[in-house]
């Protein structure tokens, strides 16, 4: 932001005044009105970024102006909120909802973070939120209070006792949020137990998540892999017997197939993978 419309914020917040003696101020750029002020609404262009007190040493911040509207506005808007005095209790005037909203996103963020704490951004909003209604003496007998407090109780919210309730609201959502893994993970379960009885032919063997590598049948003098490879079971065999002989496999071939890999637990042939524990079983019966 320029010099221009720093020297502009600062002299709005002490209440400087025009030449001529008048509360109103404005700067021009090209042309068109940047920033203005009175004596007690300062402006980015048309929009209010706020209203100040100074008999009474509080600002209230228009917080909806930063998050609706250019990159300028939101530079006014940081630059005045940086200057204001430290013994000035600032004020955020907001649409109630919104706020609700942006709280009721950040608790859902909060219960899938690992790593970042959500907790401090959620109780400062939900304080400003009151500490404006308070600001406003906002008329509890209205419709629309009925609706706000109806709606801070709906995702959990409580008012008189704000920390512990969003722990309240964590704990809520992190349950939610594991029961929904665990069924998303039981749901890829049964998947793959389907796919895994059907090339199998048979329902003996459960799904493993840990298995490392394909699944092997033979059919027809055929051996079967569940990445769809096939190679004559007669040769596989041969393989096999030497690798359980403990003599050398690597560079063999199974038709197209090289063995890159022979280790006392699994072996790579081509880009397929197969645990010892699978070859044994399959090839190992006869």
């Amino acid at each position: 932001m320029g010099q221009r419309s720093q020297q502009m914020v600062h002299d709005f917040i002490y209440g400087k005044k025009a030449r001529n003696g008048s509360d109103y101020r404005q700067i021009t750029v090209n042309g068109w009105k940047q920033m203005s002020y009175d004596s007690k609404t300062i402006w980015s262009y048309n929009t209010i970024l706020a209203r100040i007190n100074r008999e009474k040493n509080y600002i209230v911040m228009h917080e909806e102006t930063r998050d609706c509207y250019g990159p300028t506005t939101r530079e006014h808007y940081d630059s005045l909120e940086n200057a204001i005095p430290g013994h000035y209790k600032v004020y955020y005037k907001n649409s109630i909802e919104n706020v609700l909203n942006e709280v009721d996103n950040l608790l859902k963020l909060q219960a899938r973070a690992r790593l970042k704490d959500y907790s401090n951004e959620i109780l400062t909003k939900i304080q400003r939120l009151y500490d404006y209604l308070e600001l406003i003496k906002y008329d509890k007998r209205k419709k629309d209070y009925r609706s706000i407090e109806k709606r801070v109780k709906l995702i959990g919210l409580n008012k008189k006792n704000l920390k512990e309730s969003i722990l309240e609201i964590e704990a809520k959502y992190k349950k939610q949020v594991e029961k929904a893994r665990r069924k998303q993970n039981r749901l890829y379960a049964d998947r793959r137990q389907k796919e895994l009885n059907k090339f199998l032919e048979t329902d003996t063997i459960k799904y493993d998540p840990d298995f490392i590598g394909v699944r092997l049948k033979v059919k027809d003098g055929i051996l079967y892999t569940n990445n769809y490879v096939q190679v004559p079971e007669k040769e596989a065999r041969i393989i096999y017997k030497r690798y359980v002989s403990g003599k050398t496999i690597l560079g063999m071939k199974l038709q197209e197939y090289k063995v890159v890999v022979a280790t006392k637990n699994q072996v790579k042939i081509g880009c397929t993978t197969i645990c010892r524990q699978e070859l044994d079983r399959v090839l190992g019966v006869n």
